[in-house]
C-alpha cells in the first residue's frame, strides 16, 4: 500500500500511475481507495460522529490517524519471477516518491488491518467476505454502488470526484469512493451506505443515487452497471444520435422476442407491448 496524505493528490497520482500501467509494469489490480473505504472495513461511523449529517474535519482527521493511512491509499501487487518483481517495484517506488508525502507499506507492515488482509487475499486469488464488513459502517445494511467509467487521466478523476462529492454531500452523505484503473480507462466506484430502516434517509439515498446518474452523464461519464431500480435511468443516458443504441436494442428485441418473454425491461430494453407503460 502507498498512502497519500492530501485530498488533492488524486490527480497527480492517477497521472503518475497511468504511464506505468500502459507500459505493463503494473500487472496486478490497481486500486485507489479513499480513507473511508479502509475505515468502513473495521470501524463504525458513530464512534466518530454520533449525529446524522456529514463528518466533521476533526472526525476525518481522527479516522486517518487511527488507521495510519492517507486521504488516498493505493493498493496493488506484482507478479512474476523475483527478478521481474524487483525491477518493476524499483521503477514503481522511484516514480511514486515524486509525489510529496507518499508513504510505502510492504507485506508484513499492516497485517493487523482488515482492509489490508482481505485485499491481499484477493490479489493472491483467495476469495473472501472481508469487504462485506463495510456494511457495518452505518449499520442496517443499506448499500448501493455507483460506478461510472472515465479516462485514466488526473483531470478526469478530479472532475468526477468533485461531482460525486458535491452531489452526495448536498444530500447529507459522505461518499466512499474508489478508483479501479484499467489500461487507458478507470472506474470510479462509489460505495454508498445508508440506514435502510430510516424511511427519510432511504428516500434521500434513492433520490441522490438517481441524481448522480444524470449529473455524471451530463459530463460524459456513463454508468457500467446498476441496480434494477435504475436500469431505465442508466439506459436513457446512452442517448447519442437520437437514442440510436436503444433503437437498435429494441429492433433486435422485437425480432427475437416479440412477446417479451425473456427478461422484459432488463437493462432498460422493453418489448413493444410494454414500452408505453
Amino acid at each position: 500500500m502507498v498512502s497519500f496524505e492530501n485530498e488533492d493528490d488524486l490527480g497527480q497520482l492517477v497521472d503518475t500511475l497511468a504511464p506505468l500501467r500502459v507500459a505493463g509494469l503494473l500487472p496486478g489490480a490497481l486500486m485507489i481507495f479513499d480513507y473511508l473505504s479502509d475505515a468502513a472495513c473495521e470501524l463504525n461511523r458513530s464512534d466518530f460522529e454520533p449525529e446524522k449529517g456529514l463528518l466533521s474535519e476533526a472526525s476525518k482527521k481522527a479516522i486517518r490517524e487511527k488507521l495510519n493511512c492517507g486521504y488516498w491509499n493505493l493498493y496493488t501487487c506484482f507478479y512474476g519471477t523475483q527478478e521481474i518483481v524487483d525491477a518493476s517495484y524499483a521503477i514503481f517506488e522511484a516514480t511514486l516518491k515524486k509525489i510529496k508525502g507518499a508513504k510505502f507499506f510492504l507485506e508484513g507492515s499492516r497485517e493487523e488491518r482488515p482492509s489490508w488482509k482481505y485485499r491481499m487475499m484477493l490479489m493472491r486469488g483467495q476469495p473472501n467476505m472481508g469487504e462485506f464488513s463495510q456494511l457495518n459502517w452505518i449499520g442496517s445494511g443499506g448499500h448501493m454502488a455507483f460506478a461510472p467509467i472515465l479516462p485514466a487521466e488526473g483531470s478526469e478523476a478530479n472532475k468526477i470526484y468533485q461531482i460525486i462529492k458535491e452531489t452526495y454531500n448536498e444530500a447529507g452523505f459522505d461518499p466512499i469512493l474508489d478508483f479501479a484503473m484499467g489500461g487507458r480507462e478507470m472506474h470510479a466506484v462509489l460505495m454508498f451506505f445508508f440506514n435502510r430502516s430510516d424511511p427519510e434517509e432511504r428516500k434521500r439515498a434513492h433520490d441522490v443515487f438517481r441524481k448522480s446518474i444524470f449529473a455524471c452523464a451530463k459530463e460524459g461519464y456513463g454508468e457500467y452497471r446498476t441496480h434494477i431500480a435504475y436500469m431505465d435511468d442508466v439506459a436513457s443516458t446512452y442517448n447519442f444520435n437520437n437514442n440510436s443504441l436503444m433503437r437498435f436494442h429494441e429492433t433486435v428485441k422485437d425480432a427475437i422476442d416479440p412477446n417479451g418473454i425473456l427478461a422484459p425491461g432488463k437493462s432498460g430494453i422493453w418489448p413493444r407491448s410494454m414500452r408505453e407503460e
